[in-house]
């Protein structure tokens, strides 16, 4: 039975369990029904072992609806997850990963932040249409690690170039890309590389992005209804050192 007001901004938080839904305004409990909200994940938080992947897939898909509300929406990491639950009065067991900040922001044309060490940030001009943070050559290996695909030669319109594409262009945290993909006939493997400015949690919240955009795009764009699994292929690839498997798709 609540309405939010008109030219004021609230925090919503909606909390889901077994017992139902409770929404909090500005910290405090405002409503509950008995429904429960559903989701691709059963729980989301430190106590499940896929949950960072989850929150980041599910935050990237609300992401995504608030842009087709003409709406800016922006990632921002949590350092300290016992403080924001004792700061916005979240009686949970769960464990907050990630907040999402969004709302009519400034349009900055397209420009984009380049960090590629604390020394050496620059932003980036963008015209005409944004082309990927990580470009497909450097992004896609091709049957085996380190060795060159052949998405060159591909069609641009083809569904699955546009869902690499989709993929490369995800955001990151301070948008270092630290991954990778591996294309092997009908397999396609996320691999997480060893990055000095992503934290263990954020590595696995960007992994969760970047497979919500590659899965979403080749759905829409051909009604395949395969899923991301986590973990590592079936087959067997010596990686760089410092890299792991994130998960594989089936195409």
């Amino acid at each position: 039975n609540y309405t939010a007001p008109v030219d004021k901004w609230v925090h919503l938080a909606f909390v889901s369990d077994s017992t139902g839904t409770t929404l909090y305004v500005n910290g405090v409990r405002q409503d509950h029904i008995d429904a429960t909200i559903a989701g691709p994940a059963k729980r989301i938080g430190a106590n499940d072992k896929a949950g960072l992947e989850n929150a980041g897939y599910m935050g990237e898909d609300m992401i995504l609806k608030l842009t087709e509300l003409e709406l800016d929406s922006c990632w921002i990491t949590i350092t300290d997850p016992v403080l924001l639950k004792q700061r916005l009065h979240l009686d949970t067991g769960l464990e907050p990963t990630a907040l999402i900040a969004f709302g009519y922001g400034k349009p900055e044309g397209g420009t984009r932040l380049d960090i590629k060490s604390p020394a050496s940030v620059h932003m980036k001009q963008r015209n005409g249409q944004i082309a990927p943070k990580l470009y497909l050559e450097d992004a896609v290996f091709g049957g085996a690690w380190g060795q060159k695909s052949d998405l060159a030669d591909w069609e641009p319109d083809s569904d699955l170039y546009r869902a690499f594409i989709a993929a490369c262009c995800s955001p990151s945290v301070l948008n270092r890309q630290p991954y990778r993909f591996i294309l092997d006939h009908d397999v396609v493997s996320l691999v997480l590389l060893e990055d000095e400015m992503t934290s263990f949690e954020n590595a696995k919240l960007n992994a969760g992005i970047v497979m919500l955009h590659f899965a979403e795009v080749l759905s829409q764009n051909t009604g395949h209804p395969g899923r991301w699994q986590l973990g590592a292929p079936e087959k067997s690839y010596e990686l760089t050192e410092g890299a792991s498997f994130a998960g594989w798709f089936k195409i």
